[in-house]
């Protein structure tokens, strides 16, 4: 009788192939994981970014003497030292990678998101609450594309002080 010394090429090749299925099933984990991790950071950059834009704004309207008109994408407002100032959003569309928010002309949302939908409503108040604003601003990371861009929305509520 012969001995067999060695591996005969169909085991070194369904070996190869075994290492090869557990190398592509480890790589795409490995993607998947990172993708994920990516996603998660900028929209945890996105939400700071929107609320920091809506921090600016509340402050600025209830230290606001008076708002004067609040549509779907403006709000005009007289500040604490009886300035007009205005609010806008310019091309806030879902579609758009330039939406931005403009205090007087001036950029309040960061290079890294765009706006992709403004609206402010003013509601007139009553004997017992004062008036107030509604805001709500979405957002997503411009570093992004495709399924990995999640939108996000900030709402808020600021009552207006009334002197």
């Amino acid at each position: 009788m012969k001995k067999n010394k060695g591996f005969s090429l169909i085991e070194t090749l369904i070996v190869v192939a075994i290492f090869a299925v557990l190398a592509i099933v480890s790589t795409q984990a490995i993607i998947v994981t990172l993708t994920n991790s990516r996603k998660a950071e900028s929209s945890v950059q996105t939400r700071e970014s929107l609320q920091y834009i809506v921090s600016v704004l509340e402050r600025s309207l209830r230290n606001a003497n008076n708002v004067i008109s609040a549509s779907s994408d403006r709000i005009i407002y007289t500040d604490e030292n009886n300035a007009s100032s205005v609010f806008q959003c310019v091309d806030a569309t879902a579609n758009s990678n330039t939406g931005r928010l403009l205090l007087n002309s001036s950029q309040v949302s960061s290079q890294d998101i765009t706006i992709t939908n403004c609206n402010f409503s003013m509601v007139a108040g009553t004997s017992d609450m004062s008036d107030r604003v509604m805001v709500s601003i979405s957002g997503k990371a411009k570093n992004l594309t495709g399924t990995e861009q999640t939108p996000i929305t900030i709402s808020t509520i600021v009552y207006l002080r009334v002197y």
